[in-house]
């Protein structure tokens, strides 16, 4: 479902915003048929991930007034600060964050979006979690979603890669970081038990 660039392109696109040369490292060892498209894959009934189309970014002109209409999502958390707005009448939280290590400025924003995700999910809103490419930080925080629902760190990233696609979650920071201390940054186990 390549619509505006070519798979390669959007993969050399991404690695040029990428401030890590070991994430760039990483992109060129996914294998390019595992990519997924930007469209919204549903991990969980009512969870989606996905990324952003190349022309839905606020450098392309847009619609001013778009109505919900029969647009999917009652909820969307907006990881990618380029992303166009969605429409009038659905529920948006924006934190834009890089693709590269945690710091805590960004810890802070990312368990925000995760909670107010899970919270709005658990109360039975359709939700979608997108950023640019919906590989890792729409990851990140899907899998915090899921592991407020109970899921272990790595069940939430084995269910991720296997609904969305096995390129998922490729930053390995993110990776560390979830399997680490995403538990204790929840409040979900003790420091001492970590």
């Amino acid at each position: 479902m390549d619509n505006f660039y070519s798979r390669q392109a959007r993969i050399d696109a991404l690695a040029q915003h990428l401030p890590d040369p070991s994430l760039r490292s990483a992109l060129a060892g996914i294998d390019h048929d595992d990519w997924p498209d930007y469209a919204p894959t549903m991990i969980v009934p009512g969870l989606f991930q996905g990324g952003t189309e190349d022309d839905d970014v606020l450098s392309v002109p847009g619609s001013d007034f778009a109505l919900r209409g029969d647009y999917p999502f009652d909820t969307v958390v907006t990881l990618y600060a380029s992303a166009q707005p969605v429409p009038w009448g659905v529920e948006e939280l924006r934190f834009g964050f890089l693709d590269a290590a945690l710091d805590g400025e960004d810890v802070d924003g990312v368990l925000r979006a995760g909670r107010f995700a899970h919270q709005r999910w658990a109360d039975g809103a359709e939700v979608m979690i997108r950023c640019q490419a919906g590989m890792n930080r729409s990851g990140l925080v899907t899998a915090l979603v899921l592991i407020l629902a109970g899921l272990t760190p790595g069940q939430a990233i084995s269910l991720i890669r296997q609904q969305r696609g096995q390129a998922c979650l490729f930053n390995k920071h993110f990776v560390t970081w979830l399997m680490n201390h995403a538990e204790v940054a929840l409040d979900l186990r003790s420091p001492s038990a970590a």
